[in-house]
């Protein structure tokens, strides 16, 4: 019994911190896919050509194909009735909702595998090199393992299917003129099966990747929160940035020497000083450039709709306006695809330059708490008074309205640029049609379609989210620790810890908070006073250093009757005397 209970306290252990999220993330990633692949095969087993050409559609019985490669008719109403279009809706809907669910599970283990190792971020401070703790960084992609490059690589890859093909794979008909309405025509959703199948099998591969990851990262202690790059700088000291306080004090008005004192002149800081200027510069230009090249698009739109300066761009209703690009249909399936999609991958960059966004203001904010009060390391495997989280870095309130913002934007998008089937039975736009017998039926064209009506609405929920992360920035952060953002070197700098340091005699006791989860630990022997300084509650301010430390940290800057005395700034424990430093003194 009591070897089974040491096994399953084994198991919780490997699967605490993110490698429980991890588990979560790839249960709900095998839901969908399993949803994915009984959609695509019951698709597939019902493309019935028969029965299609029996809805009014020609065949050329030579080149047709088989049913992988054709389109499922889904539903077929009177074009009189808003129907189809209502079908169309949902599925894009749920399209929507599913990929952003997926892209979501796929973003977290993008972070987890972009988190250095101890080994990794000891390798870059040797080349003077930092890395980035607690974000997703292409900046850490030169300085990881091959494994942790090749499998992040790899869910880029499988993830632009749900880009560039999702949306697409559901098409709806519709007619050049008109006559469908008048007549009583129908109009049609299909199901495109090769599309559908590619979405499947890309969704089936990142499932793999994501249990890949979690059993080869499972023994290895990545620096996946600030918390874990603290806990490891505190119990096994960086020696390259021992004495180098000014890596931490980064501020304009701070100009010292490598290991030179620092005169303290911090005053509080707005949360947005955590982000340099750059990101800021080159985000939010991002942000305002995709926003004004739509902005031009719809204005496009909307003069066409007015002038109505072409016959092939008339195909509206009252409630939905259409406008079609390009206006020759010789354009194939794909190509009109891959540019109807185009933007969906587009806005994929800007949520996940958005999410970074936040979440380095959400770092900022947690990071400064430790100069307000003793706080727990938040960790992945934690010990002691550390405490364990199911997230990496943003709360839940925040990362569920992110994914559902996520997930309303790419279905505005969806609707705003979209591939449309139509008709032109009799000749009045003048396509001249090279159509995909592969994939199509014989009489439907495909086209580019906008719909300014939506476009106009993803504008303007766009303009508004993004005035979020600067108002949240114009807070000011709590007490007087400097901003570190997610650079390694200054986190390691902030932690070298007094040799006089204690640790409480409950620092066995396991901790619990919002967004934690409470353990405990048996007793342990043989790890130093460092490591049990780790794991208890800490606070960020002045230390009291041994005497020699004192003796070797001179102000060396002026003469001896002029000399100031300097003390140190690290982590400490409530037995450690932290204290707030002092405005003019010197501190290293």
């Amino acid at each position: 019994m009591a070897r089974l209970s040491g096994g399953f306290q084994k198991l919780h252990t490997k699967l605490s911190g993110w490698r429980r999220l991890a588990i979560l993330n790839i249960g709900a990633m095998v839901l969908l896919t399993l949803l994915l692949c009984g959609f695509t095969v019951a698709s597939i087993l019902k493309t019935d050509l028969s029965e299609i050409a029996n809805e009014g559609y020609n065949y050329d019985e030579a080149s047709r194909g088989d049913a992988v490669r054709n389109t499922f008719l889904f539903h077929s109403s009177l074009c009189t009735e808003p129907t189809a279009r209502n079908v169309n809706t949902v599925l894009h809907l749920i399209v929507n909702a599913v990929s952003s669910a997926v892209l979501a599970s796929s973003n977290f283990f993008s972070q987890v595998l972009s988190s250095p190792s101890r080994a990794e971020v000891d390798v870059s401070h040797a080349r003077g090199r930092s890395l980035d703790v607690g974000v997703l960084s292409w900046r850490n992609a030169l300085g990881l393992s091959p494994f942790k490059t090749v499998a992040w690589v790899a869910l880029l890859v499988t993830s632009l299917p749900l880009h560039l093909l999702f949306n697409s794979a559901i098409l709806q008909s519709a007619d050049s003129d008109g006559s469908h309405a008048q007549d009583g025509g129908n109009c049609y959703v299909g199901v495109s099966n090769p599309l559908l199948l590619t979405v499947t099998l890309a969704c089936l591969v990142k499932v793999i990747i994501c249990v890949m990851i979690v059993w080869v990262l499972g023994p290895q202690e990545s620096l996946v929160t600030p918390g874990d790059a603290v806990a490891s700088f505190i119990s096994v000291p960086d020696s390259y940035t021992a004495d180098r306080l000014e890596l931490l004090v980064n501020h304009p008005r701070h100009k010292a020497d490598s290991g030179s004192p620092i005169l303290w002149r911090y005053t509080p800081l707005r949360r947005l000083s955590c982000i340099s200027r750059w990101t800021w510069t080159y985000t939010y230009a991002f942000f305002v450039a995709c926003i004004l090249v739509a902005a031009g698009v719809l204005g496009k739109e909307y003069q066409m709709i007015k002038n109505d300066e072409m016959d092939q761009q008339s195909l509206r209703d009252s409630s939905s306006p259409l406008t079609i690009m390009p206006p020759n249909s010789s354009v194939p399936f794909i190509t009109t695809m891959f540019l109807a999609n185009v933007p969906q991958l587009l806005l994929s960059v800007w949520y996940f330059a958005y999410n970074a966004i936040l979440t380095r203001l959400q770092l900022s904010q947690e990071w400064a708490l430790y100069s307000t009060s003793f706080r727990p390391l938040r960790v992945s495997q934690p010990r002691g008074q550390q405490v364990g989280t199911y997230r990496l870095q943003l709360p839940y309130k925040y990362s569920i309205l992110l994914i559902i913002l996520s997930a309303v934007l790419h279905f505005l998008l969806s609707e705003s640029s979209f591939v449309v089937l139509f008709t032109d039975d009799d000749g009045t736009v003048g396509l001249d049609g090279s159509k995909d017998y592969q994939t199509l039926p014989y009489d439907l064209y495909v086209v580019w379609g906008l719909s300014p009506t939506y476009l106009a609405g993803l504008l303007a929920l766009a303009t508004a989210v993004i005035q979020i992360p600067w108002l949240l920035g114009l807070l000011r952060l709590p007490g007087h620790m400097p901003p570190v953002g997610s650079d390694s070197q200054a986190i390691a700098a902030a932690c070298h810890v007094s040799p006089l340091s204690k640790a409480p005699l409950d620092e066995q006791k396991g901790g619990e908070g919002e967004g934690y989860e409470p353990v405990s630990m048996a007793d342990e022997e043989g790890h130093g006073g460092l490591l049990a300084v780790s794991r208890s509650l800490l606070s960020w301010g002045v230390v009291k250093m041994p005497q020699a430390w004192y003796d070797a940290h001179v102000d060396r800057r002026n003469a001896p009757e002029s000399r100031r005395a300097v003390e140190h700034l690290s982590f400490g424990t409530s037995l450690n005397g932290v204290k707030k430093p002092i405005r003019g003194r010197l501190y290293s």
